[in-house]
């Protein structure tokens, strides 16, 4: 049997680099990482703060309201009515009248108005039942 190999002596990780240079590339590291995530939260803050509005440049509310409908299958005044109060309550007075500045149609100005409008047909029927749900 032969007698067992002494191992290498082998010297520690980072033993021979300079300490400045070990400080200067921590903090190098250290501005990086900082950079990536003050990049990312800025990203996520402006996705927040985007305007309603934002959304015209593809169509105005009025035909994004119409399309909606169309896509329900229900008329496009009685989708406005039923979802007009809930816009009213969650929506900011200065937003709701910078859309009606910009956006002249009737079934915007259902969404806007001060009145509330009656909910009418199916929609409104279903929009009543689950908020009396709540």
């Amino acid at each position: 049997m032969d007698p067992p190999k002494r191992m290498p002596t082998v010297d520690a990780p980072l033993s021979k680099t300079p300490m400045n240079r070990f400080v200067y590339i921590m903090a190098l590291v250290a501005t990086a990482i900082a950079a990536f995530y003050a990049y990312r939260i800025s990203q996520f803050y402006h996705s927040w703060k985007t305007p309603l509005t934002s959304n015209t440049s593809l169509g105005g509310v009025e035909e994004h309201i119409r399309a909606l409908a169309d896509a329900f299958g229900v008329p496009a005044g009685d989708l406005a009515s039923a979802i007009a109060e809930a816009v009213r309550d969650h929506v900011p007075p200065a937003s709701l009248l910078s859309v009606a500045a910009k956006e002249t149609g009737s079934l915007v100005q259902s969404l806007v108005g001060q009145e509330p409008t009656a909910t009418a047909g199916y929609v409104g029927q279903v929009v009543g039942g689950l908020v009396d749900d709540l």
